[in-house]
């Protein structure tokens, strides 16, 4: 059997692709090719199918994904034969099986060679989806970074070096149980990329337009203002719940990144970058050797420098957001009044 492990890259499509693969639309197309997607819960258990999907349709998130690196490092032999067995019990219905987590690709230690995955039975591909590295910690600081306790310039310096994205690609090479590695650059239709990579051909039009999104930044100064709203890097939970009823102009991540700072990062990512360039396709090759926001901070100088801390908000910045706001308000009313009848 086949297994695809989408490793993320984080802040890189990854909300939209696990959208897709916990829809219906995904699983039964997908099921007539034999192509399944599952998610590994916390005890180890595959969840997949119709359960998944209902679990998604709850969740405020949207879709539902296998746990974390940490976790599955912690599962002990007993969990890891149990898990390959389920795995293997679905082998007549299908060829392939996609699992998710866009937190394991920075996290290539918490798969041992000792994992699961080692079965001679499967067949592991590795997928990963990354974005130029200056424009991916602009967003990850918004993410993580803002509501945390340390200076931005600090948080990124820290951070960086999860975004060497061919070092971390070379770490999950050396996996004696990974057979193959697929690496893509993030392009407007993750979605679509997905269904050409897996041969299946679904409209890609609705997942679209969760892509990489920020919140407006009065939103954004809202939470740094009232940080009760946002208080720490992983209670992104009302993020998706504002995405989800609230339907925002379209939308880039407020852009904090100094000219001279994205400079001295250019100079930091650039021989990783190189050897990134070496190991693509030729397709890939061509898109990243002509994209200057791989190779050069010029590429940056056009967009407004916008203020770290938070700042006063004016009314008309605030109106448009409010108007809609009470619309979803609305809205969700009398959706419930119909789902009461």
């Amino acid at each position: 059997m086949k297994i695809i492990l989408h490793i993320g890259m984080p802040k890189c499509g990854t909300s939209s692709l696990q959208n897709f693969l916990s829809s219906s639309e995904f699983y039964e197309t997908a099921k007539l090719n034999r192509i399944g997607y599952a998610a590994i819960d916390l005890n180890g258990d595959l969840l997949m199918g119709t359960q998944l999907i209902k679990k998604a349709s709850e969740s405020d998130f949207g879709y539902i994904t296998s746990c974390s690196a940490t976790d599955i490092s912690a599962f002990d032999k007993t969990t890891q034969k149990n898990l390959l067995r389920s795995i293997a019990s679905l082998k007549d219905g299908y060829d392939t099986l996609i699992f998710s987590n866009e937190g394991w690709g920075i996290n290539p230690s918490h798969f041992l060679n000792n994992v699961f995955l080692s079965s001679k039975e499967l067949r592991v591909t590795i997928l990963g989806f990354v974005r130029p590295q200056i424009e991916w910690l602009n967003s990850a600081w918004w993410q993580w970074g803002a509501w945390t306790t340390s200076p931005f310039r600090r948080w990124i310096n820290i951070n960086k070096s999860k975004a060497k994205w061919y070092e971390l690609f070379s770490e999950w090479k050396k996996k004696k149980w990974v057979e193959n590695i697929e690496i893509k650059l993030l392009t407007p239709d993750i979605v679509a990329d997905l269904n050409t990579f897996l041969g299946l051909h679904l409209d890609s039009n609705r997942y679209r337009e969760k892509l990489n999104k920020g919140l407006p930044e009065p939103i954004l100064r809202l939470y740094q203002r009232n940080r009760h709203l946002r208080p720490g890097p992983h209670n992104s939970r009302i993020d998706f719940i504002l995405s989800n009823h609230i339907c925002f102009d379209n939308n880039t991540s407020t852009w904090i990144m100094p000219s001279d700072f994205s400079k001295a990062l250019i100079e930091y990512f650039r021989d990783d970058n190189k050897n990134l360039l070496s190991v693509l396709p030729s397709d890939q090759q061509n898109r990243m050797k002509i994209d200057d926001l791989w190779w050069s901070s010029e590429a940056y100088l056009t967009r407004t420098i916008r203020p770290l801390r938070a700042r006063n908000l004016k009314a008309v910045e605030l109106e448009p957001i409010l108007i809609r706001a009470l619309e979803a308000i609305v809205r969700l009313n009398d959706e419930l009044k119909t789902n009461k009848k």
